[in-house]
C-alpha cells in the first residue's frame, strides 16, 4: 500500500513525497485449519492403521497436506495438477496403513539414528504419486507428438491418384 504526502516547497511549487504504509499481517485464531500438527498426524494414521477406518480428520489432514505439496515451486506450473493430487490422495489411503512408527532408518550423513515420522513417510509417498503422474504425462506426451508428426507427414505426402482405364476399378453392368 502506498500513501501520498503533499509538500509545498519555499518556492510555490508542490513536492509529492510517496512512501509505503507496512501493512499489519493476519493473525489466525485457528491453526489446525492451516497448519499440520506432526503429533495428531501420526496419532491419525495409526487410528487409521488399528481401526481399518479413516476418519474425517485424517481426510482433511490428507488433502492439505497434498494441497500445500503441490503448490511448491517445482509443481504449481503444471496443468495436470489436480490429476496429480487426487493419485497421491488415492495413494495415501492405499498405503498409509504400512506406516511404522517403530522404524529406525540410519542418517547418511552423521550415521546416527533417527525415526522418520508420518508427516515424512506420508511426503515422500506424495512425492512418489507426483512423479508417477508426471511421468505417465510424458509418456501420453510423447505419443501425442509421434500421431501429430505422422498426421503432418501424411498431410504433406498426400498422393494423388491419377485413374487410367488400367488401374480403374472395374464397372458394375446393371
Amino acid at each position: 500500500m502506498v500513501d501520498k504526502k503533499v509538500k509545498k516547497n519555499e518556492d510555490g511549487s508542490e513536492h509529492i513525497d510517496i512512501y509505503r504504509v507496512k501493512r499489519k499481517r493476519r493473525t489466525f485464531t485457528d491453526k489446525s485449519r492451516f497448519y499440520i500438527d506432526k503429533e495428531e498426524y501420526e496419532k491419525e494414521i495409526l487410528d487409521y492403521k488399528n481401526t481399518g477406518k479413516a476418519s474425517e480428520r485424517l481426510g482433511e489432514l490428507f488433502m492439505l497436506h497434498v494441497q500445500r505439496c503441490s503448490s511448491a515451486h517445482n509443481w504449481k506450473s503444471y496443468t495436470y495438477r489436480n490429476d496429480m493430487e487426487g493419485l497421491a490422495l488415492y495413494h495415501l489411503l492405499k498405503f498409509c496403513h504400512n506406516y511404522n512408527p517403530n522404524f529406525v532408518k540410519k542418517d547418511k550423513d552423521s550415521g546416527s539414528d533417527y525415526k522418520p515420522g508420518a508427516f515424512s513417510y506420508c511426503t515422500t509417498i506424495i512425492h512418489h504419486a507426483f512423479l508417477q503422474t508426471m511421468a505417465k504425462e510424458k509418456k501420453q506426451s510423447k505419443i501425442k507428438d509421434v500421431l501429430i508428426k505422422n498426421q503432418e507427414r501424411i498431410n504433406n505426402n498426400k498422393l494423388t491418384l491419377n485413374i487410367t482405364d488400367d488401374n480403374a476399378p472395374p464397372k458394375k453392368d446393371d
